[in-house]
């Protein structure tokens, strides 16, 4: 069984899963023949991808070399173009990137997989490169191995993919999911796995990373809810640069918070819910970048942080033309963007 684009499906070819639609309403079979008529309602039904039978086709390309193309500009381009607080910090990783996007570019699968993802929309696939990217990073912050390097990159990037499984309607709900809502989108921990097997980086560590990286130290997570110890190492730093990135963008449910906000609720959620080794590493590398960094003011001001505050880097010094706040103070005002 394989993931087909709708524009590459061909009559004659057999579904290898049932295809939903809006409201979880069954547009077609597992075992239905393709035809053009059903191709054209799911085009019409904003369906992007189907599995189909592998034994229903002799052929081996899942993607036209134009798809092939677009991935491997965007991939490159986010690879190159994210940035933590402004600056490009990605160079000490550049070896492991470029090693996973060549393995990706000549596995068909993976490839599209990640052309799934963009077509739940554009944050999901970039939150994904940015996540793989943030976790290679803390990986390399730690001193860890080349091969965990490696592995925190390929778990980052693929963390989601089971969310393509998951109705947009849920994804896309621009409001609180209803409890069984949200118990579905779960789902897509132990669907991503199912989808990523077979690709040649999937060894244990990545696997183990995919499934552990909603799971949280005091067991509130899912899908084992497992504690502490439990928890996959990779896993605990794919969890922290999901949740920061998560924090720093604008989705359809909630606005964009600054990155120095974001590091405070990284903080936080360390107490009893994030890994304190993989949240301090990425804020302390953060906070290095704040000196400098231009910032608008929750009293409309915009201003540069001058100084950090040594027991709470998170509430710096910030000047704003004549003016000097110490975040420190309550009657200060806070961060809310970054320039």
């Amino acid at each position: 069984m394989r993931l087909v684009g709708i524009q590459d499906l061909k009559h004659g070819m057999i579904l290898g899963e049932d295809i939903y639609g809006g409201f979880d309403m069954l547009i077609a079979s597992k075992g239905d023949i393709i035809t053009d008529k059903m191709k054209e309602l799911l085009v019409r039904m904003s369906v992007d991808f189907v599995y189909v039978d592998d034994s229903s086709s002799d052929e081996n390309t899942t993607l036209s070399e134009e798809d092939r193309q677009e991935i491997l500009t965007a991939i490159s381009e986010t690879f190159t173009t994210y940035r933590l607080l402004g600056k490009n910090v990605f160079s000490k990783i550049k070896s492991p990137v470029m090693d996973i996007v060549q393995s990706i570019m000549i596995d068909d699968h993976a490839l599209a997989l990640l052309l799934s993802l963009k077509c739940i929309d554009n944050y999901s696939y970039e939150h994904s490169v940015h996540v793989g990217l943030l976790s290679g990073m803390i990986a390399y912050w730690q001193d860890k191995p080349a091969k965990s390097i490696k592995d925190a990159i390929y778990a980052g990037l693929f963390h989601d993919v089971g969310k393509i499984t998951v109705n947009k309607s849920i994804l896309l709900k621009p409001f609180p999911l209803s409890t069984d809502e949200f118990d579905t989108a779960k789902n897509h921990v132990l669907d991503g796995l199912e989808l990523l097997n077979g690709l040649a980086e999937m060894n244990d560590d990545v696997r183990l990373a995919i499934m552990h990286h909603h799971e949280r130290r005091n067991g509130s997570g899912y899908p084992q809810g497992l504690t502490g110890p439990s928890i996959h190492p990779i896993a605990n730093i794919v969890a922290v640069a999901d949740v920061y990135d998560a924090s720093i963008s604008k989705k359809c449910y909630k606005e964009a918070i600054s990155p120095v906000a974001a590091c405070e609720e990284i903080f936080t959620e360390s107490l009893d819910l994030l890994d304190p080794t993989a949240s301090t590493t990425l804020i302390r590398n953060l906070q290095k970048l704040y000196v400098g960094l231009k910032v608008i003011l929750s009293n409309g001001e915009t201003g540069e942080i001058v100084f950090l505050n040594k027991f709470d880097p998170n509430k710096p010094l910030v000047r704003a033309g004549d003016n000097f706040y110490d975040l420190m103070q309550s009657s200060s005002p806070t961060i809310t963007g970054v320039c």
